[in-house]
């Protein structure tokens, strides 16, 4: 009988420090600047990005990061466009190792700070790409 009621203090201590662990870091992630990478919502650090909503023609996959601030983000990555020849339907899709940069920090009425520049650069190449400020369901 004497177990019961330190169960229930071990339980109840238990579950003071998960809630008090959930609720310290929950508004930490809140303040980060994010970015709409895929098209559907905001996001802190994916590791993907899709820079074309209509199609995915391109973007990068396995995105890491060596540093993410509020003003701004590097990485590196797998960039990957569709050549869209002899038409995008039956294009060829290449891949290329990059490093990008995330920049240019708007506020968003319903999400928030979000990044709406990625700079990418491959060994052949330097791309330039603009996010949206709203998601494919916003609209």
């Amino acid at each position: 009988m004497r177990r019961l009621p330190v169960v229930l203090v071990l339980a109840a201590l238990t579950a003071g420090v998960v809630s008090a662990t959930t609720a310290s870091a929950a508004p930490a992630r809140a303040t980060h600047t994010r970015v709409i990478a895929y098209c559907t919502k905001a996001v802190y650090a994916p590791t993907h990005y899709v820079f074309f909503c209509a199609d995915g023609g391109a973007g990068v996959r396995n995105a890491a990061y060596t540093d993410w601030t509020k003003t701004d983000a590097h990485g590196h990555g797998t960039y990957y466009w569709n050549d869209c020849r002899p038409s995008c339907a039956g294009g060829t899709i290449h891949h290329a190792t990059a490093m990008f940069h995330l920049y240019r920090v708007r506020n968003s009425a319903k999400y928030g700070a979000l990044f709406t520049r990625i700079d990418l650069a491959t060994k052949a190449k330097t791309y330039h790409y603009q996010f949206p400020l709203k998601t494919i369901s916003d609209y």
